[in-house]
């Protein structure tokens, strides 16, 4: 038996120095195709983990009517906290919507002047437990008593998850061909 293993060692000793540039070739083609799959690999768990990173922040604003009662906004309130899919929300008042129309309108004095805080609806900034159930909360609370919309990220949203995944398809696809080739 140790015959037959320095035999084989023996030849393969003398047919890498006799083809010593096609054993280097070999080399750099399994290390290069090895380094691409690990690269592909990292690349795929960053666009997964900044995927994660971006819908973990998405959120839907419950709008109530302007002229909703105490019982109305404490009806949603309530509702949200109850909701198994929120994971946590924000109520804004009045005063707080219009903090934020005069931050966003700041260069349109003639418009933030023509607006009291009374004017604007209350409001609940939402943000589910996972992005994919946004359409759940939305149809949940856009039938509640006083509410007069609920906005999403919507189709911004859907493309995101779509990119992703295709995304996530091609850096699969690619690593197993490339694992076949080294």
């Amino acid at each position: 038996m140790w015959t037959r293993i320095s035999y084989f060692a023996r030849e393969t000793l003398v047919s890498l120095r006799r083809n010593v540039l096609m054993t280097i070739a070999g080399i750099a083609t399994v290390a290069v195709s090895l380094a691409l799959f690990g690269g592909i690999l990292m690349l795929s768990k960053w666009v997964d983990h900044g995927t994660e990173v971006i819908k973990g922040g998405v959120t839907l604003e419950v709008f109530m009517t302007v002229k909703a009662t105490d019982q109305q906004i404490a009806g949603v309130e309530q509702a949200l906290k109850d909701d198994v899919n929120v994971k946590s929300y924000r109520h804004l008042t009045k005063a707080d919507a219009y903090r934020e129309f005069k931050r966003i309108f700041r260069r349109n004095p003639d418009l933030v002047n023509s607006i009291r805080a009374q004017d604007l609806p209350e409001s609940f900034r939402v943000v589910p437990k996972r992005a994919e159930l946004t359409n759940t909360v939305q149809a949940e609370f856009k039938t509640q008593q006083g509410v007069e919309s609920v906005e999403t990220p919507g189709e911004a949203l859907k493309g995101l998850i779509d990119v992703t995944n295709t995304v996530k398809y091609i850096f699969y696809f690619l690593s197993v061909i490339l694992l076949a080739l080294s």
